[in-house]
């Protein structure tokens, strides 16, 4: 029975009702399987702002943590798929994406598309892609991504000869110039609803916009593109994208009128405009003046001042659908942000983001007197320096009844603004706090926890904070303890370490430390109280292959989906102990971006 609901599911890939009939059966036979389906069926048709989504995401992600290794070990057996634990991502409770080399699609593609509805591929190619037009079922994907090092015109060339079918939903390319052309001269692709580019310049976007079959695009991504109007005046003002509702400019160069010519050419149906440094705050403006309807503004790095900040904001009813808006390193003064808040009659903005504008207490004064901001859930102002006054003011407020995530990293908070959040009924409403580097001690922690108002707090980030017996009493004594998701510390010193480890912590998912010592990881890999911990990331600059066999051989470490460590002292041999033991879920590097503190950080 099993065998023949699978199969309707690989027939319909993008239906949802089988998935679901397929989940009650494995929820008949106890799978936990059949929970995934229904909840991530369930995320695709949720809101980004629906407050049962993040119970739903949490809860899926507990079952992947626990399950994700059984669930792909046939798949990644049969297809040799290793060596990256991203390789394979699940949606609607099945693995639709993957990340394969192209010299190995030929042989990979079938054994996926047997097994399971794929619908994305991300391809890294090193060579020719002439031979892959023929492989079967490449040109029934939704989704394509080429990630590769040949000749960028080659690429674009073969890519443009192959027979597609018009089943391609996204597109995602680096190949620059070449590859608009070649887009753009392919009326097959005439289905194409998103489309990221990296590196074109104004002749590649004026040859996308003069393309008929691309109309129907919904989301434009150009990043690192060289553009001037030139090029796109030649158009005209015909609105050549009716459809276009996501347009993502950030990391890409604008001048020349080319956002005024860009302005035209997007309709006035955007919903989600991004931007940064490389457009003037003239050009922004020019943008956004043509999008009365935005929803998402992403302008961190645009250096709008407080004029250019209200101008964005001129006409409250013009910007009554703005739910985030990102003014981060904006240039913004307190009294800009105060006129901004002014400007926000309505309630409708979930997240607001100021970060590195020079604000103090009169900026968290007027957005704690706010009524404009009752429905704001996310507030992030990490690295103003606000100072006990501006933490204070905003924990006293008599508003900000929605809101749940605070960051205040690098705030200049002390001991009194902590104080004061610990005893607040703001404190009270928070599910994740970001406290870090702000030079925070151990007897800083306890007067956050001694108010003992944080009742609904999950995720605390404390990164620079070394943590020492004291503090380590505090937390795990706190009723914090019990409840707690996500800890993000500096230092761990081996005494606290002990601590932690024979605390009870049933609840943790995610432990981040800045530094670790093979002493704290031997007594750490003890700990049995830790029974949920998935992703343990670590810079451990002082960790050698002593303390990653103690890991390898941790009776606790049994749910891990992730396992990073920046070690650069650790072997070949430590490495492959881990790798014996958590296999692809483990990744040890030196001085590397970490893929868990980029998963943390701020997005919108």
């Amino acid at each position: 029975m099993h065998a023949q609901l699978l199969a309707e599911i690989l027939a319909e890939p993008r239906s949802i009702a089988p998935r679901l009939v397929y989940a009650d059966a494995l929820l008949e036979a106890g799978d936990p399987r059949g929970e995934l389906i229904q909840l991530q069926c369930a995320l695709e048709e949720q809101g980004a702002d629906d407050p049962a989504r993040e119970e739903r995401e949490a809860r899926a992600a507990d079952l992947l943590a626990q399950h994700e290794p059984a669930w792909t070990r046939e798949l990644r057996a049969s297809c040799q798929l290793h060596d990256h634990p991203f390789e394979l991502g699940f949606r609607r409770g099945f693995v639709e994406r993957a990340r394969v080399p192209g010299s190995r699609v030929p042989e990979v593609l079938p054994l996926l598309a047997a097994q399971t509805p794929l619908r994305e591929l991300q391809l890294r190619i090193k060579g020719s892609i002439e031979a892959l037009a023929e492989v079967p079922g490449l040109m029934e994907l939704e989704g394509l991504s080429l990630d590769g090092s040949t000749t960028a015109g080659d690429r674009a060339r073969a890519f443009a000869r192959w027979p597609h079918r018009g089943r391609l939903r996204s597109l995602e390319a680096d190949d620059g110039t070449a590859i608009a052309h070649a887009v753009a001269e392919t009326p097959a692709l005439a289905g194409l609803e998103s489309l990221a580019l990296s590196f074109v310049d104004a002749r590649g976007v004026a040859a996308l916009a003069a393309a008929a079959h691309l109309a129907p695009l919904r989301k434009l991504r150009l990043a690192h593109a060289v553009i001037d109007g030139a090029e796109l005046a030649a158009l005209g003002r015909a609105e050549v994208w009716p459809a276009l509702e996501a347009l993502d400019l950030r990391r890409s160069r604008v001048g020349g009128n080319g956002a005024l010519a860009l302005a035209h050419l997007a309709a006035a149906r955007l919903r989600e405009l991004r931007c940064d440094q490389g457009l003037a705050a003239d050009d922004v403006l020019a943008l956004a003046a043509r999008a009365p309807d935005l929803e998402v503004a992403d302008l961190e790095g645009v250096r709008l001042q407080d004029t250019g900040a209200r101008a964005l904001l001129h006409g409250a009813a013009a910007r009554a659908k703005l739910r985030h808006l990102d003014l981060s390193d904006t240039g913004l003064s307190d009294q800009g942000l105060a006129g901004v808040v002014r400007a926000l009659e309505d309630a409708s903005l979930r997240r607001l983001a100021c970060c590195k504008n020079d604000l103090s207490t009169a900026a968290t004064a007027a957005i704690a007197a706010s009524r404009a901001l009752d429905g704001l859930q996310q507030l992030f102002l990490a690295g103003c320096p606000l100072g006990d006054a501006g933490v204070t003011a905003l924990a006293r407020s008599a508003h900000l009844p929605a809101l749940r995530v605070l960051d205040l990293a690098r705030t200049e908070c002390g001991r009194g603004g902590l104080q004061a959040l610990g005893q607040s009924e703001l404190g009270a409403r928070l599910v994740s706090l970001e406290l870090g580097y702000n030079e925070l001690v151990d007897r800083d922690l306890g007067a956050l926890l001694a108010g003992r108002r944080l009742d609904r707090l999950e995720r605390l980030t404390l990164g620079g904070l070394d943590l020492e017996l004291p503090g380590a009493r505090v937390l795990a004594g706190s009723p914090l303890a019990a409840r707690l998701r996500a800890l993000t510390l500096g230092r761990l010193q081996p005494d606290a370490a002990a601590l932690l480890a024979a605390a009870d912590l049933p609840e943790l998912r995610q432990l981040v430390i800045g530094d670790f010592d093979d002493r704290a990881a031997a007594i750490l890999a003890q700990s049995r109280g830790t029974p949920c911990l998935s992703h343990v990331v670590m810079f451990s600059s002082q960790l050698t292959d002593q303390g990653a066999f103690a890991l390898a051989e941790a009776p606790g470490l049994t749910r891990i989906t992730w396992l990073e460590l920046d070690a650069p002292h650790v072997t070949d041999a430590g490495k492959d102990a881990l790798r014996r033991r958590f296999g692809h879920r483990v990744g040890v590097f030196s001085g590397a971006t970490l893929h868990a503190f980029s998963a943390l950080s701020r997005r919108f």
